[in-house]
């Protein structure tokens, strides 16, 4: 990147974490399940300058079966170096309300660091902000699970989930000619979604999948990077037929109808396709070839706005090793 006029950005990040958790079973209905962690990052960067931060969590999660029942719930608390401690409660209860389907009621709680990125990046096209707050989030959701057949299964689940000092880039007006990160304020999210998946004794399988979503908040901008650009209409088709032992075609297939965003600069609408040809021999089964193409129908969709980074058709292979 040495054409003069080209802004040209270097860094180097490293983060350090480990992780300790086990469970402890009390008694024959009774388990417990911990985590503790740390972790340490640190980036060096002739644009965003060094920086280095540090955070440590915990979990403590009782569980108890009932019968049919299942009831857990417990606290995972977070500390950080440079934002306030967060005590998130989790919690879940499930029902089987026969030998064929499963009903679950959970809420979650989590926070989020501002990346170093959000915090002090500054380009000619994007601009961070060094007051941003954790973000927090907190989900509710009721999903379904059950068995059709033997070999067969489907699941329906609705979700809402609201975000207390949402980041995100915008632009805040049509006339803006930076990217900034911004606190959106308080982003809810209504959900719902669906799947159905087949399988057979051979190793053929198909999943099809459909997610609806839609997203409100009191913020006002021109257009939305992240947080209000996501698509309100997703399906997903996955098949594997396995001609033989030896051999089989994986066909996935994926439609998505995003809600507009005036910085894009293609169609609203994604049709993305990939196939792939799996091959093994008799000699080393344990050994899987596989030749795939990507962006099967060539789409030109813009997956961010403003930004013309369209991943075109290309073909690729690939080797799997079990052992």
């Amino acid at each position: 990147w040495s054409l003069p006029g080209v802004y040209n950005n270097e860094h180097r990040t490293v983060t350090h974490s480990g992780v300790v958790g086990g469970r402890a079973a009390i008694g024959q209905r009774v388990v417990l399940d911990w985590r503790t962690g740390v972790e340490n990052e640190r980036i060096r960067s002739s644009s965003l300058g060094d920086h280095e931060r540090a955070r440590g969590s915990g979990l403590l999660l009782p569980g108890v079966l009932l019968g049919r029942w299942s009831l857990t719930a417990g606290l995972r608390y977070e500390v950080f170096e440079d934002y306030d401690s967060e005590a998130l409660p989790q919690g879940a209860i499930e029902v089987a309300l026969s030998d064929a389907m499963r009903l679950r009621l959970s809420h979650s709680q989590s926070v989020r660091q501002p990346s170093f990125t959000e915090l002090n990046y500054e380009s000619p096209a994007s601009l961070g902000n060094a007051g941003l707050e954790n973000q927090k989030s907190e989900t509710t959701e009721l999903r379904a699970v059950g068995d059709i057949s033997e070999n067969s299964s489907w699941y329906l689940a609705g979700f809402y989930r609201a975000t207390r000092d949402t980041v995100d880039w915008i632009r805040a007006t049509e006339e803006s000619l930076r990217w900034t990160a911004e606190n959106l304020g308080r982003v809810e999210t209504d959900g719902v979604e669906c799947g159905v998946s087949v399988k057979s004794s051979n190793g053929s399988r198909a999943l099809a999948s459909y997610t609806f979503l839609h997203k409100s908040g009191d913020a006002e901008f021109y257009s939305s990077r992240y947080a209000f650009d996501y698509p309100e209409h997703y399906f997903l088709f996955s098949g594997l037929w396995q001609i033989s032992r030896l051999v089989g075609v994986e066909l996935t297939q994926t439609f998505r109808s995003q809600v507009d965003n005036p910085m894009r600069n293609s169609s609203d609408s994604a049709y993305n396709g990939s196939l792939a040809l799996h091959l093994v021999t008799h000699t080393m089964p344990h050994i899987q070839f596989s030749l795939m193409v990507s962006n099967l129908w060539d789409d030109d969709y813009e997956y961010f706005p403003g930004q013309a980074t369209v991943s075109p058709r290309r073909v690729s292979a690939g080797m799997t090793l079990d052992w």
